[in-house]
């Protein structure tokens, strides 16, 4: 592990808060300070993505890349579930509810492996904003079809999944990029907001940090759960690795595509999930994404996919 994944900005924050609910020190924040937060991660990061694809001649690797992105969001909690169920011993609408979470992603952990890329100088490929937006609605709508007994109607909940509002701010956004840069290619007020992102990034890990920290504090988890948390995204991460590697995605989009498949939702899917299974008890799930999974991914994954998809391009 280097130094320099250790000292990162956006994850010692992440710490910091954690420690500091862990301990009982809140830092006093309005109730929806963290949402509001990201909500403009999302609209800021679908900017830069409008940009970028209209900064792109050519479009025709975004296809594969959609593709593997795709598959990996509907094999990951297609063997996430049994794997909770027969090795876990989870209930079948848990280990559901656990496998659309973990087979979602979490778009804060994808900005961190971004502005991790960006800052060792690589060019980051546009459309992989758009794979992020389209992995999140598989693996819910499989999460709700396992959890459901047969004969079920989720026509309601199936709508939301795939019209959830963080993936539609992503998509419209996007387009509010590529068409401002298409006609004003130098619009100063474009560029100096997207200057915004890791700064705001890092107080966002603050707060998330500091909720990391009161859940941990508050739900301790069994060692079987611990583990997978902390072993399961590079199960999928892996997955990923070799899906992207068939479609021939070049290593800074392949190194994308693993963190996106080894992050696990802690916004979009406790959302549509609780809505379709309002008697089911999410916290168990919740203190596994965001207390251990996610910081293993800022610690451990972004730094190790960076390095596996550049060793293997060789």
């Amino acid at each position: 592990m280097t130094l320099d994944a250790l000292a990162n900005l956006p994850f010692l924050l992440f710490i910091l808060g954690a420690l500091l609910a862990f301990f009982g020190r809140m830092i006093a924040i309005p109730v929806d300070a963290n949402s509001w937060l990201g909500t403009l991660l999302v609209l800021l990061l679908g900017l830069k993505g409008g940009v970028g694809l209209a900064q792109t001649e050519s479009l025709t690797v975004g296809g594969a890349a959609i593709i593997a992105g795709l598959l990996a969001a509907v094999i990951v909690p297609l063997l996430c579930h049994p794997v909770l169920r027969r090795l876990g011993g989870w209930p079948r609408e848990l280990s559901a509810a656990a496998a659309g979470h973990y087979g979602s992603i979490s778009v804060a952990t994808f900005v961190a492996m971004m502005a991790y890329l960006e800052s060792r100088g690589a060019q980051v490929d546009s459309v992989m904003i758009a794979v992020m937006a389209l992995m999140e609605a598989p693996a819910l709508l499989i999460g709700l079809m396992l959890a459901s007994p047969q004969g079920a109607d989720h026509r309601k909940t199936f709508k939301a999944a795939l019209s959830n509002a963080p993936m539609l701010l992503l998509l419209g956004s996007m387009a509010i990029g590529w068409t401002v840069h298409s006609v004003q290619p130098d619009a100063a007020d474009v560029q100096s907001i997207l200057g915004w992102i890791p700064g705001l990034l890092s107080i966002y890990l603050l707060l998330l940090g500091q909720k990391a920290g009161l859940l941990l504090a508050r739900e301790r988890l069994p060692v079987g759960d611990l583990s997978f948390a902390m072993v399961w995204p590079f199960v999928s991460g892996t997955l990923a690795f070799g899906i992207g590697s068939l479609f021939g995605l070049e290593p800074t989009s392949l190194a994308l595509l693993c963190i996106l498949s080894a992050s696990a939702s802690y916004i979009v899917a406790p959302a549509v999930l609780s809505l379709a299974m309002p008697t089911l008890e999410l916290t168990r799930i919740q203190v596994m994404v965001i207390g251990v999974t996610f910081p293993v991914n800022l610690l451990v994954g972004i730094p190790l996919w960076t390095w596996a998809t550049g060793a293997a391009a060789g």
